[in-house]
This record gives C-alpha cells, structure tokens and sequence, in this order.
C-alpha cells in the first residue's frame, strides 16, 4: 500500500467518517436526548432523514452507508429561516420530494438486486408531523445537524468516486464496455474558480 493509498483512508476515517458517525449518533440522537422525550422517539425521528444502513456490493462485501432523504440545502436554509414550523416544513419537504412509499419500495427491491447501495428515503409526512409535534424535537439546531450532515454526506460520495480504494477498483477500473470509469473522468475532476 503506498504512502497516497494511507493519506487518502486517513482523509476519508478522519474528515468523513468520524464526523458523519458523530453526528449521526451525537447531534441527532444523544444531544437530544433528554428526560422528557422518549428515546424511541428521537430514533423514529431520525429515522425519517438519516438511516444507517448496510448493503452488498456486487463482490458480496457488506457495505455501511447512509440512507438520506434527499433534501437540498436551499430547502433546509429555507426552513431554518422560516423558523422551524413542523406545518409549514412537512409541506415543503413533500413539495421537493416526490418520492411515495410504493416508489421507494419497488426500488429497494431492485436496487438490492442489483447489488446497489439503497435508495433514498420518501418522506412520511403524518409521521413526522406526529413525532415532531409531540415531541418539539423539530429546531433549528435539527435543521442546521441535517444540512451540515447531507453536504458532507455527499462530499464522501464524491470523495469517493474521485479517490476510489484499490479494492474497489474492479478489474483495473475498466467497466463491461471497456472503458476506465476512474481514467479522466472531467465531470469528476474539481473545479478550481
């Protein structure tokens, strides 16, 4: 393993996993955690935006990723500036988000077939107007956790496209067409302004 192979798993432990693992475990569970809110609703609540869940890769290797449901940043700066109204937001995350149950259940199904990772999550409005109510756990603080968690979310995605480990380079990196996915790529290189 060379010396690049180490400084890119150190990058990606380091900036990416531990951060996502803390604020999936500590911002949106345990800092939230208090006497009056039972913690089963806190995870049901979680549950509605993040999962941390695993799949097989097409090697037969469990994968942990996690399961978001897709929300742009603008939507979640929106949110926080209109004050965090369990109301107002529910109709707003199901104006952005098409995604109904049945969708998303056919395409957990295929996605497993085809050994991907999951898809996003829909969004359960009656649930989360249920949980969010009763609970007053939906704040600002929530709002900023899920934008800040997304965003690096993705940038371990792309992290990940643009520095491959050499176990996932399959065969050289060269797909079923011949071409190498990891040679060149312009629209995975960065952008310099």
């Amino acid at each position: 393993m060379s010396n690049f192979d180490i400084q890119k798993k150190n990058i990606r432990t380091n900036v990416f996993n531990r951060v996502l693992r803390y604020l999936y475990q500590e911002s949106l569970f345990n800092s939230v955690t208090n006497g009056a809110v039972d913690s089963d609703q806190i995870k049901k609540m979680r549950d509605l935006f993040v999962i941390d869940t695993k799949y097989k890769n097409q090697s037969g290797k469990d994968v942990q990723v996690y399961q978001t449901l897709r929300l742009s940043k603008s939507l979640l700066h929106q949110m926080k500036s209109l004050g965090a109204d369990p109301d107002l937001d529910a109709k707003l995350i199901q104006l952005n988000v098409l995604k109904t149950k049945e969708k998303y259940e056919v395409s957990v199904e295929t996605r497993k077939a085809g050994c991907k990772p999951p898809p996003s999550l829909y969004f359960d409005e009656k649930r989360f107007l249920d949980i969010a109510k009763s609970t007053n756990l939906w704040k600002e603080d929530y709002i900023d956790t899920l934008l800040i968690f997304n965003a690096l979310n993705d940038q371990l995605i792309k992290y990940k496209i643009l520095y491959p480990t050499t176990k996932n380079k399959k065969d050289g990196g060269v797909t079923k067409h011949g071409k190498n996915r990891y040679k060149n790529n312009d629209k995975n290189k960065p952008v310099y302004r």
